[in-house]
């Protein structure tokens, strides 16, 4: 946390969060602000495939869900393709991904 509040001792410091009119929405330690930003970071990394780093079927599904719960006009295309598995068993993973 250091290079996000300068010293440690800085991140029980509190600021205050504010609604885009001016309002106080509320207060939080920065440290908890910090924590929250790299906690949420971790998740969608985790998400992520290692080599594409593109969402995978989870996170599609979850992106798709909260668009229908919304009533949301969208469209998706989805593509898979036959027998990419064999592609990766001969030529490696990397040259699956990338042809």
């Amino acid at each position: 946390m250091r290079p996000a509040v300068g010293s440690p001792a800085r991140m029980y410091d509190d600021i205050m969060l504010l609604e885009p009119d001016g309002r106080c929405a509320g207060v939080v330690r920065i440290g908890d602000v910090v924590r929250g930003v790299a906690e949420r970071a971790t998740e969608v990394a985790a998400t992520l495939h290692p080599l594409t780093d593109m969402p995978g079927s989870d996170a599609l599904a979850g992106w798709i869900d909260e668009r229908v719960a919304r009533s949301e006009i969208f469209a998706v295309s989805w593509l898979d393709v036959d027998d990419l598995g064999t592609v990766n068993d001969a030529g490696g993973v990397h040259r699956g991904v990338t042809t």
